[in-house]
């Protein structure tokens, strides 16, 4: 009965969320219109490969909906569809374990979680999904499954403890521990943070070197330098035993790094002349090293070798490297120096870098650190030197904020009007507002009202009202917010679009592309394309790859040449229908409306823009939607995303990302305790992911 009404509510929310024509119907329906698009946006990179019909991404989706049926109270349901993500992508038992910890930990089901250890066969060859996952949940959460944890995996005997495999059982434990450590000092609990370590060291094997350090590094940050050193003393003596045990032989990268990191922690711990020495040896011991490995070795030896006070033996390494190398090892001095509380070295390091995006990213953070430590002179110079407008005022306006909290409001005040100064538009407007929202940005409020109010009192500025409006509804004055936007349609001021700066400086052609890495995404990019999975010793089980994530590598290059390709045909110039300017103009205050929160005004004007501008609408509808669900209004959030999805439809455009949007509607309403929306919505969800 209850499956019959489940299908039966199913075909009537996708017969709503999808229009059909019907034999009554005799007007045709406009075909869509796609001249005009309110944003574009570039969707997450995934790799393209897929099992049996199932991408990555869909693998992804279907396992975070078996999450929310968990954080429903519907395990029976979670259950049903890891076991077709079982079926048909021929996961293994160990494999589904790892599946359902990182689902149970995210939906909250801790102790779910725990009754998997008898499941987990390998989790060190999981190590990185596990630990994204454990990054993810809270610190009570962490350590209620971390410690019986630690406590359940068997010892390794012997030979495992010798085996100097960097990801097997007894490390992944420690690094377990050495994360829950460092969530408790994050967050202020020293006393917490130095209990786990002094729990974890007794996990300590002494024959990893790198294992080793990392306690050595976890006691320094916690404050706790005698324990550092306790470590530390063995530590190297074995590194430079093994090093001289093995004269005339190639010393292998891993122990020259662990060279390198156990004199750039002598140096942080105020023992440079203990340092110099290891860190002179390293340089020499990498001349001997294959050319692929030199680069990251001469990466740390410069930060090493900077903390001893030898800046200029780094500086002599820097200057050997390629410019992307010297580029990341500059931001890396200079951000070190920074922590270290030294400006003057980290504006010198900053001045290094040529190219100005960088150098813009880079000053940013130092700013933030310097900050932090209170030491606001030496930020306030650095923030003022940042060539990108946009970064030199939120770095402005992060000094301002911390100054205020320390007490100091007259530097607050002086920083703020030099913000103004700042030019970052055709008008002085403009860079009001940008300094306002640069404020915004740092969460300084009361100073956001002073400037808004002083705005508002000038008639001169009132094509402006809009932005300003914009504003008040980012530090939660909704009703302000309203009244201008009111104000600006009944009397049709003309607006200026007010936009973010354009960055005056562009980021290097050769920046690397960070990909977007989630613990379910790093899962399936393991069991399905074999990425990262670490080497063991021997295994006697056969070993099959499910997919090659790349064939055209594998396949042979064809030897014809390359015809050359004509240069691409520039768009033609976009002429505008009078319904089509109207539309934009509208569009200007549907935006502003929703993110007053005032979604029934947003909607009636939305109303009045016809469907055939099919992807323009979407796009309206999936910003009112995200503001609302911003807001915690779930039935306005669901309504627009399922009308952006209709129009998408009819659009042929059918987008991945409403599916994730509906999950997390699906799991707020969890969060609420409206467990029976949640299971329909996902149920409708689950039905459009299964139709694509």
């Amino acid at each position: 009965m209850l499956q019959r009404f489940t299908i039966g509510l199913l075909t009537c929310s996708l017969a709503q969320s999808v229009s059909v024509p019907t034999i009554a119907q005799t007007r045709p329906t406009p075909a869509c219109k796609n001249s005009i698009a309110v944003s574009q946006f570039a969707p997450p990179t995934y790799l393209t490969g897929s099992v049996r019909g199932i991408s990555l991404q869909q693998a992804e989706q279907r396992a975070a909906i078996a999450i929310e049926f968990l954080r429903a109270n519907r395990p029976d349901r979670a259950n049903q569809i890891n076991e077709t993500l079982r079926s048909r992508l021929e996961l293994s038992a160990s494999e589904m374990a790892v599946l359902r910890t990182i689902q149970n930990l995210e939906a909250g089901k801790n102790q779910a979680a725990i009754a998997l250890f008898s499941e987990l066969k390998r989790p060190e060859a999981y190590r990185r999904s596990i630990s994204l996952q454990l990054e993810r949940i809270p610190l009570q959460a962490k350590a209620a499954w971390i410690l019986p944890a630690v406590d359940y995996f068997p010892e390794p005997d012997e030979d495992e403890m010798n085996y100097q495999q960097q990801w097997n059982l007894p490390t992944l434990k420690a690094e377990w521990m050495l994360l829950l450590a460092e969530n408790y000092r994050t967050q202020g609990k020293a006393t917490e943070a130095v209990k786990i370590l002094d729990q974890a060291r007794m996990l300590l094997n002494w024959n990893n070197n790198a294992e080793a350090l990392q306690f050595v590094e976890a006691y320094r940050k916690a404050e706790q330098p005698e324990k550092a050193r306790t470590i530390l003393t063995p530590i190297t003596a074995q590194l430079l035993g093994r090093i001289e045990a093995q004269p005339g032989e190639t010393v292998r990268p891993r122990a020259i790094q662990n060279l390198i990191k156990a004199g750039h922690e002598l140096a942080l711990l105020k023992q440079s002349s203990e340092a110099l020495p290891l860190l002179n040896q390293a340089e020499a011991l990498i001349k001997s090293v294959d050319r692929s490995n030199v680069k990251p070795l001469q990466q740390s030896l410069v930060l090493a070798y900077a903390a001893a006070g030898q800046t200029t033996q780094a500086l002599q390494i820097v200057q050997n490297l390629d410019s992307r190398d010297a580029r990341e090892s500059y931001v890396a001095l200079a951000k070190q120096a920074a922590e270290l509380g030294d400006s003057r070295s980290a504006q010198q390091f900053l001045q290094s870098i040529r190219d100005q995006w960088t150098a813009s990213r880079a000053s940013f953070d130092v700013v933030k650190l310097l900050t932090d430590a209170e030491l606001f002179p030496a930020a306030y110079d650095i923030a003022t030197s940042i060539a990108d407008p946009q970064m030199r005022l939120e770095a402005m306006a992060t000094i301002a904020k911390r100054a205020d909290q320390a007490k100091q409001s007259a530097l607050s005040t002086q920083i703020i009007a030099e913000m103004q100064r700042v030019k970052s538009g055709e008008s002085l407007g403009f860079q009001w507002i940008d300094t306002i929202r640069a404020l915004v940005q740092v969460g300084e409020r009361t100073r956001v009202r002073l400037l808004l109010a002083e705005l508002v009192q000038q008639p001169d500025l009132a094509w402006l009202n809009l932005q300003i409006a914009e504003q008040y509804a980012a530090i939660g004055e909704f009703d302000q917010a309203t009244r201008l936007i009111d104000q600006q349609r009944t009397n049709r001021v003309q607006s200026k679009i007010s936009v973010l700066p354009v960055p005056v400086v562009a980021p290097p052609l050769d920046l690397p592309i960070d990909q977007p890495s989630t613990p379910l995404g790093v899962f399936f990019s393991n069991v399905l394309f074999d990425v990262n999975l670490p080497q063991r010793a021997p295994d006697t089980r056969p070993v099959q790859r499910r997919i090659s994530p790349i064939p055209s590598i594998l396949s042979k290059q064809s030897k014809k040449p390359r015809a050359i390709q004509p240069p691409p045909k520039l768009p033609p110039i976009l002429r505008l229908t009078p319904e089509e300017n109207r539309a934009l103009d509208e569009a200007r205050y549907i935006r502003a409306y929703a993110q007053a929160r005032n979604f029934t005004k947003a909607a009636n004007l939305l109303a009045q823009i016809p469907d055939h501008l099919c992807l323009f609408k979407a796009e309206l509808f999936d910003h009112i939607a995200i503001a609302a669900l911003e807001a915690g209004q779930l039935e306005t959030a669901l309504n627009g995303f399922q009308q952006a999805k209709r129009l998408s439809q009819r659009a042929s455009r059918v987008s991945s990302e409403r599916i994730d949007r509906f999950i997390a509607i699906a799991k707020l309403y969890s969060e609420r305790n409206r467990t029976t929306e949640a299971i329909r919505l996902l149920e409708t969800t689950l039905a459009l992911l299964s139709n694509r």
